[in-house]
């Protein structure tokens, strides 16, 4: 979004009369993971959140690990190229994000790069509601998953995390999940306890972290102990 040099909290303070967090939405839905869900006594977990484009959380410790700037969640510009492909290198969001799929439904990536974000927001999510009705793109969303699959296998092999949880509006969609799972499982077969799929949308991850930001002003930390996962690690 090209945000580096804006200060969106001082921005939102003009604004709104309240303190303000910021965080990113992988690290919600990682957060809210963590405190209530799949990632729940694991200290070493990868979050890879699927929408229109490809983002992620990563913890170690059961601490967040964040990135100044924040680029760590950055992945969908990493150049990849797939196994066995001749074609020249493509970002990860084009091929395993939300335009990954409308590219491969429209058979146009060139088109696709082209929508705004809106339209293309707009897009994809029809594109899942019929997937969903009737099973169609059935192709297309599986191989944008598969294409993902790969991404993730080599971020598995460089981490080892105890846990990896697809989430976002993509990791509901049937035939995506069956692709990212596959594809991990060609060169890890036994992952089965090992990857998850998040339940958790974008209003309750901050639903979450909003609890949680207010357990955490409101409690004198010399009488309870600081069990949030909320602290972060400093990369780079």
């Amino acid at each position: 979004l090209h945000w580096d040099f804006l200060d969106v909290r001082s921005e939102l303070s003009k604004l709104i009369p309240c303190p303000i967090s910021l965080i990113s939405l992988p690290d919600a839905i990682h957060l809210s993971e963590q405190l209530v869900g799949v990632a729940r006594g694991n200290h070493r977990t990868l979050l890879i959140n699927a929408a229109l484009g490809i983002g992620s959380s990563l913890s170690f410790d059961n601490q967040l690990v964040t990135a100044d700037p924040e680029r760590l969640h950055l992945i969908g510009d990493v150049l990849c190229i797939r196994r066995g492909s001749d074609h020249e290198p493509m970002s990860v969001d084009m091929m395993a994000g939300g335009r990954s799929v409308i590219a491969r439904v429209d058979g146009n990536f060139k088109r696709a790069l082209t929508l705004t974000p809106s339209k293309a927001s707009l897009k994809i999510k029809k594109l899942i509601q019929q997937n969903i009705r009737d099973q169609r793109h059935f192709k297309e969303f599986y191989e944008a998953g598969a294409a993902l699959g790969e991404i993730s296998t080599v971020m598995l092999a460089a981490i080892n995390p105890e846990a990896m949880i697809l989430s976002g509006p993509l990791a509901g969609v049937e035939c995506y999940y069956k692709g990212w799972r596959e594809s991990i499982e060609e060169s890890f077969p036994d992952v089965n306890d090992l990857i998850h799929r998040s339940g958790i949308d974008n209003v309750s991850a901050a639903t979450f972290c909003a609890i949680e930001q207010h357990v955490l002003t409101t409690t004198d930390s010399e009488d309870a102990p600081d069990t949030s996962p909320r602290r972060f690690y400093k990369y780079g």
